[in-house]
């Protein structure tokens, strides 16, 4: 299961919205996990489509596509949108303790 602060929900929306503009096609919220230079890096991204092996998971109105392996990290987490350590918004996670 995914969990989503309210702030991160806003976000989503606004940028599902913002895209909707441009194209008619249904549009997903891809995420995953990657590794950067500081370490485990969270992506965020739209979609048009889940790829053969993605499950799709949905949120109130709010469509997910991830793989397996990522479904079970963010099962830990809960997706937020603030700050980040250098100041830089984005989005964020924080332990679903």
């Amino acid at each position: 299961m995914i969990q989503l602060t309210d702030t991160a929900k806003m976000v989503i929306r606004q940028g599902l919205s913002q895209q909707k503009q441009y194209s008619d096609e249904k549009l997903y919220v891809r995420l995953s996990m990657g590794i950067g230079w500081g370490g485990p890096q969270l992506m965020v991204s739209l979609e048009e489509r889940p790829l053969f092996m993605d499950q799709v998971i949905k949120v109130d109105d709010i469509e997910f596509v991830m793989n397996d392996q990522d479904l079970g990290y963010f099962s830990l987490y809960k997706l937020d949108y603030g700050m980040d350590s250098c100041g830089n918004p984005g989005f964020t996670l924080i332990p679903n303790f």
